[in-house]
């Protein structure tokens, strides 16, 4: 079946009242949804890497108390 716009079949590029066509913004979804999971992982590596340093910090402090030096 043919459209008033001599193109066969449905259309993907219906255009919202925001311009988009629906394609566009299930693509800006998907992007939204990878953006936000990058940012969840970092914030993780970031409260791991804190958590790290600290300890290390904390070590690293116990060692020269050991051996007598102070901060």
């Amino acid at each position: 079946m043919e459209g008033s716009d001599g193109s066969a079949g449905v259309s993907d590029t219906t255009t919202s009242s925001s311009g988009t066509t629906a394609l566009e913004e299930i693509a800006i979804a998907d992007l939204l949804g990878a953006v936000q999971s990058m940012v969840g992982t970092v914030s993780e590596y970031s409260a791991m890497n804190e958590q790290m340093c600290a300890r290390i910090l904390d070590i690293y402090s116990k060692l020269l108390h050991h051996l007598g030096v102070a901060l």
